[in-house]
């Protein structure tokens, strides 16, 4: 039987000492379960930003040389997600990013360490942010325009009113802004603060003139993908492509007829045997379940959640045990 209430305070006061250990012991372990359940909490909740994120799938790679794995990676060719889309009805949609880290100027002011991809013109339909401020309904509507993140808007100018600032990078690209977008939170393994095109990253390469530091306008200049079946989509794999896939579409199916794709691709002499396996990652399980090499971020692991549920179960026994 219990003991009632009266009786446990008579046996607090006749060891005082000990008592107060007991319950300082206690407090101490509930505090550090509460911490360590914290941070399981933490991990569980990564990307969970995106709109039906069940749906979201990041298309990571291991391309295999007569049978031995050459390279694993998060990355995989620019010409894939295309070629998805193309040829598989359940992908609706595909974006493809190109990470930077920058340095932002306006006038003496500088950011160092800003996290920025090149993107498609569709990012956000595949990625959705909500739009704080644009000029027009096209995220970028010429060469010449970036989108920002909220919070780099406000730390430059105070606001997200801020379209038709301009913005210079690095060697002296300068852009003006044409979106503001909802920031990215940063429980997810994708954090960007700036996104420009391909168009315009092929474009500044090719006109601007690093010895006088000037842009050289060419308005004869018109970007065109090559699409995904050209060897030039196959060259390297510098991007991280998402797409999005109709609900209920069997993944296993979809990474089997993927393969069979890239079988069919004229690709680069140097890859022309290899062969490539594609594998869907869901986006919500990329900072707990993956460890591909090239992640954008540092994930944590499953292993490291039940190791924190173990030895928070573990504190917590043993405190009460001992009260």
């Amino acid at each position: 039987m219990l003991p009632n209430l009266s009786s446990l305070i008579k046996q607090f006061r006749s060891h005082a000492f000990f008592s107060l250990i007991m319950l300082v012991s206690l407090g101490i372990g509930f505090s550090v379960c509460s911490v360590l359940f914290s941070l399981l909490l933490n991990d569980l909740g990564y990307d969970r930003c995106w709109r039906e994120e069940d749906q979201l799938y990041r298309i990571a790679m291991e391309q295999y040389q007569e049978d031995d794995l050459s390279f694993r990676s998060a990355r995989s060719y620019r010409g894939l997600p295309g070629m998805l889309v193309e040829e598989l009805p359940e992908v609706s949609a595909m974006t493809r990013l190109m990470p930077d880290v920058i340095t932002v100027f306006v006038g003496e002011q500088q950011i160092q360490d800003v996290r920025m991809f090149y993107a498609d013109t569709n990012v956000f339909k595949v990625l959705p942010r909500k739009i704080l401020a644009a000029e027009s309904p096209q995220v970028f509507p010429d060469i010449h325009s970036m989108a920002i993140s909220a919070s780099l808007a406000k730390t430059l100018y105070g606001t997200v009113d801020c379209l038709g600032e301009k913005l210079r990078l690095n060697e002296g690209w300068t852009f003006y802004i044409s979106t503001v977008f909802e920031d990215i939170p940063e429980k997810s393994h994708l954090a960007f603060d700036v996104l420009l095109t391909r168009a315009s990253l092929i474009y500044y390469m090719r006109n601007f003139d690093n010895v006088s530091g000037q842009l050289v306008d060419n308005n004869e200049f018109r970007y065109v993908d090559p699409g995904p079946y050209h060897p030039s989509s196959w060259n390297n794999i510098r991007s991280y492509n998402y797409v999005r896939v109709h609900k209920g579409a069997d993944l296993v199916h979809l990474q089997q007829k993927a393969a069979e794709l890239i079988g069919n691709v004229e690709l680069p002499d140097r890859i022309k045997e290899a062969t490539i396996l594609p594998y869907f990652q869901a986006v919500e399980g990329i900072h707990l379940h993956s460890d591909y090499p090239d992640e954008i971020k540092e994930n944590s692991s499953i292993f490291y959640i039940y190791m924190l549920l173990l030895i928070s179960l573990v504190v917590l026994l043993v405190c009460w045990i001992n009260f």
